[in-house]
């Protein structure tokens, strides 16, 4: 099973940071054990060890369920605009020009294409 999603939390530690302990231990702090319990208490979806919490209702338990189910068995896929740092609004210009015939198909799609290999070929 495969979803699209994201845990809602899309933290990182670029390696421009001037304190990356600090940043390390922040996100530690906020997805940690008790921060998914504080998070789940308020309605919403805890994504670390999302089985293991407990929601205020029986559909909100679901969700966790198969939020889990789905995340650990690497069936997460995230956004497509989070493929690159630019995508989003690479995919809003392409669509924006389909709509309005300013552009084919094949053109987008190449210009999709063009972002994710100039921002993969950076390593």
């Amino acid at each position: 099973m495969h979803t699209t999603g994201a845990s809602g939390q899309p933290f990182a530690i670029t390696n421009k940071a001037d304190n990356p302990d600090a940043a390390a231990a922040y996100i530690d702090f906020i997805t940690n054990s008790d921060a998914m319990k504080v998070i789940a208490e308020n309605e919403g979806l805890p994504v670390v060890e999302a089985a293991d919490q407990k929601a205020p209702n029986e559909l909100g338990q679901q969700i966790f369920t198969a939020f889990d189910q789905v995340s650990t068995a690497n069936g997460l896929l995230p956004y497509l605009d989070w493929a690159t740092p630019t995508m989003g609004d690479t995919l809003g210009a392409g669509l924006q020009d389909l709509i309005a015939k300013q552009r084919t198909p094949e053109q987008v799609l190449q210009e999709l294409e063009q972002d994710y290999s100039d921002f993969t070929s950076k390593g």
